[in-house]
């Protein structure tokens, strides 16, 4: 990330806005905007929420990339197997910072350079792509969703356990780091891969940024830029063309599991990717017999989902993993409402009508 000013006005009129989650660190956002994908896209945090748009263009761009990726299922096992060899080497370098307890500079670029292949293999799994399995006429095209759908679960896992769970690699190798340069785990996930390099090669101890700071990541073309704090915020405040949510009482979604009416209070669910493991023990208590509703689901959130009585989330398409996983479950599920998590609020007492795909606020929490 080179440039430290944008000097191109920037709309999200011009994108599409495909995915929103809590507590993604500034650390990991780097990481996504380096090596991900090559889309052009927008990517921020503000007040913890985290959003990530595509130009439309490239939207239209990526069913291209589906043929080509899902031209039958020898090319899908060929990324399955490139991915399979970097999450390989990931383990081994977590299992050898395990046993000598120190950290080299080598370490973390091969832990960058094994993460960009995860991270450029799994990207081929994204909705962005699979939404168009929903349009493929192919006899043998229900064969391969299966395939992949069921390689999708596995693979997020993997990825999780690479990034995010308690002992993943990447928590490891920060620990390791922590340790050495007596900072705390929490101040390393916001900073950048290259401030982290910086502190290996050189000892420059990176700026500290609080949580919930703002901040922005822009891919476009040759530009790729990063803003922190106040810069953050004012570009988020000229990018962003909000909607008024004041007053709405009537979400709309799209039902993709169970039919009928289910009326319960609301769980928000707030995953914080920094802490994944705890704030998931913590929700699935919280969600027992009430009406799930968050950004999007991901498999860790299983029981949360089964102990729930319904789902509802922001994002999403009929292939999601929230839509799969209902389905299995024979859970009403409403997805893609966009606004449901700003919208409702925890203890809210609402009606998930999942035969319109329609959430009615009965009752707001006192």
């Amino acid at each position: 990330m080179g440039q430290t000013e944008i000097k191109i006005s920037y709309s999200s009129d011009n994108y599409d806005f495909v995915f929103q989650a809590t507590g993604i660190s500034y650390l990991f956002s780097d990481f996504y905007t380096r090596y991900y994908n090559e889309f052009n896209n927008v990517i921020f945090s503000s007040h913890d929420q985290y959003r990530n748009y595509i130009l439309k263009h490239d939207v239209y761009v990526a069913k291209n990339s589906y043929q080509q990726f899902y031209f039958d299922e020898h090319t899908v096992q060929i990324s399955c197997v490139n991915f399979a060899n970097a999450y390989k080497a990931l383990v081994q370098l977590r299992n050898k910072l395990c046993e000598v307890k120190g950290i080299h500079t080598t370490d973390f670029e091969t832990f960058v350079s094994y993460a960009a292949i995860i991270l450029r293999e799994y990207s081929k799994f994204d909705p962005i792509y699979t939404a168009h399995f929903l349009t493929d006429t192919r006899e043998s095209v229900k064969e391969l969703m299966d395939v992949v759908f069921g390689l999708k679960n596995k693979l997020r896992e993997q990825v999780n356990d690479i990034f995010f769970n308690d002992g993943s690699c990447l928590v490891i190798l920060l620990d390791m780091i922590s340790q050495k340069y007596g900072l705390s785990r929490r101040h390393l996930q916001y900073v950048s891969i290259n401030e982290i390099r910086e502190l290996l090669h050189d000892g420059v101890i990176p700026p500290l940024r609080l949580d919930n700071t703002d901040y922005v990541f822009v891919h476009d073309g040759d530009i790729s830029v990063s803003l922190v704090g106040d810069e953050a915020t004012v570009f988020i405040s000229k990018f962003l063309l909000y909607s008024d949510i004041e007053g709405v009482d009537k979400i709309n979604g799209i039902s993709v599991s169970t039919k009928g009416l289910w009326q319960e209070t609301v769980k928000i669910a707030k995953v914080d990717y920094v802490d994944l493991k705890n704030t998931l023990e913590v929700l699935e208590k919280e969600t027992k017999g009430k009406i799930l509703v968050t950004d999007s689901t991901i498999p860790e959130m299983f029981t949360a989902i089964s102990n729930a009585i319904a789902v509802v989330t922001d994002m999403g398409g009929m292939l999601s993993h929230a839509a799969i996983t209902c389905r299995e479950l024979k859970k009403p599920c409403i997805i893609g409402t966009k606004i449901a998590t700003q919208v409702l609020h925890d203890g809210d007492h609402v009606e998930v009508d999942a035969e319109k795909g329609i959430v009615t606020i009965l009752e707001r929490a006192k």
